[in-house]
């Protein structure tokens, strides 16, 4: 934040989000902490010394959604146990919502408790280093990589299974997934013939987010012959809620805000240079229309002031 009154703002806009949505993933994961056996009374005395030195009225609370480890097992998120059946061995494991199974010809899964899943049949199989569970809260190879929709310091985004190796540690082509908290996405499309048709699997959600759609690319893309009247058709609003299933066309212009953490599946992979940003067009038409409040084209500040490919 930059001063005490970005500070307020901050606050005042997102207080009435109902508590399980303010729940951020935290930074580093307890996979990371290099010390895990700190005697209580150095815990106390450190946060004397800090009452001590530093004055203040609020403590912010950060809450880490991880399971750590505990006997007997408790978990606020229900884990499933799970077992994959393989020709050679079983894997026993346990999955979280944002988790993957991977299964390869011949394999099979038992889940207990039931779960509900999404399931995709693809024509290939991953490499033999793609393991059949890929879990981004625990896996110690799987660590924050901002991009996407997700650019900002801090940002939530874990690639699962990418096209390139330097993005991630398991590769496939067939199917690419990364999940990722969307709060100010920049706004883009896939082309229909170089790309790939893209869903969001939403696992978290509040009251302000939505994802907006356009199915008028071509127009965009050309402010120059941009009218009134159709700027103001340009883009659809839909609302978005814990459990639902977007399906994005290739071709469809889209961008996410508020918040949303999502499950964002690609298929095929995530073939690069094929992220088409458009935030400078739409810039472009609000400036040769006039256009400003309520009136203006939504788009991304960050994103306007050139061309983005990725």
């Amino acid at each position: 934040m930059r001063d005490v009154r970005a500070a307020k703002a901050f606050v005042e806009k997102h207080r009435k989000r109902r508590q399980s949505n303010k729940v951020l993933h935290g930074h580093p994961s307890p996979l990371h902490w290099a010390e895990q056996d700190v005697p209580m009374d150095a815990v106390l005395r450190a946060r004397e010394r800090t009452n001590r030195e530093i004055p203040k009225r609020v403590n912010l609370y950060v809450g880490t959604p991880y399971c750590l480890p505990t006997d007997p097992d408790r978990c606020g998120f229900d884990p499933s146990t799970t077992e994959i059946y393989t020709a050679s061995a079983t894997t026993g494991t346990e999955l979280h919502v944002g988790d993957i199974a991977v299964l390869r010809p011949g394999e099979r899964l038992t889940v207990e408790p039931a779960i509900a899943a999404l399931v995709f049949d693809v024509p290939d199989a991953p490499d033999e280093n793609v393991p059949a569970a890929i879990r981004p809260d625990w896996d110690p190879d799987i660590t924050d990589v901002l991009g996407g929709c997700a650019t900002e310091t801090g940002a939530y985004r874990r690639i699962l299974l990418t096209w390139l190796k330097d993005n991630g540690p398991y590769t496939f082509h067939g199917l690419n997934a990364h999940r990722v908290r969307i709060t100010d996405s920049f706004t883009h499309y896939h082309p229909a013939d170089t790309g790939f048709d893209e869903f969001y699997l939403v696992q978290m959600s509040n009251d302000e987010d939505k994802v907006l759609t356009s199915y008028h690319a071509a127009a965009i893309e050309s402010p120059e012959t941009m009218t009134p009247d159709l700027a103001g058709q340009l883009f659809d609003v839909h609302e978005v809620r814990t459990g639902d299933l977007i399906y994005l066309p290739r071709g469809v212009i889209h961008r996410g805000l508020g918040g949303v953490l999502a499950q964002v599946i690609t298929v095929p992979g995530f073939r690069p240079g094929t992220e088409i940003g458009v935030d400078h067009h739409l810039l472009a038409i609000n400036e040769r229309l006039g256009l400003e409040g309520e009136d203006a084209l939504p788009y991304n500040v960050e994103a306007s002031t050139e061309a983005v490919v990725r």
